[in-house]
Order: structure tokens, then sequence, then C-alpha cells
């Protein structure tokens, strides 16, 4: 199983509404953070900062500078 496997088996839900705004993409890749699917995560966040409008790339920056936070997120909710 691939990561494009993955995307379409486990997240159809979620991964269907990908092709929304950089704002909506940017939730799902700290869903992604959050659940364990780091590397699925950055692949789509690594997208998102090349194909994203010049006027939103600083968003996609701090989102990115910020990634460890959502990561440890879940850790320390379930602890």
């Amino acid at each position: 199983m691939n990561e494009d496997d993955f995307a379409r088996s486990e997240n159809d839900g979620v991964l269907g509404f990908y092709d929304a705004d950089v704002d909506g993409k940017l939730s799902i890749i700290r869903g992604l953070l959050q659940t364990g699917h780091e590397s699925v995560a950055n692949k789509l966040l690594e997208e998102v900062k090349k194909e994203c409008a010049p006027e939103e790339k600083g968003k996609v920056l701090q989102f990115a500078r910020n990634k460890k936070i959502y990561k440890n997120q879940n850790r320390t909710s379930s602890s």
C-alpha cells in the first residue's frame, strides 16, 4: 500500500475535499499531522507550498513553521 492508496481508502471523505482553498488544505494537513500521518501531510504541504498564490505564501510558510506544534497537539490531548 502506498500513500496514494492510503489517501483513497482511509481518508476518502476528507481528501475528497482537498481541492478546496488553501485554508481547507491546511486544515486537512493539520488533521493528518494530528493523527500521525506525517509522511502524507509533508507531501501534501510541499504541494501546497509550490501551488499556492503569492498572497497566500506567508500563511503556508507560517503553517510549515508550526507543523511540529500541530503534530504534538494529538499527543498532549490524549495524555
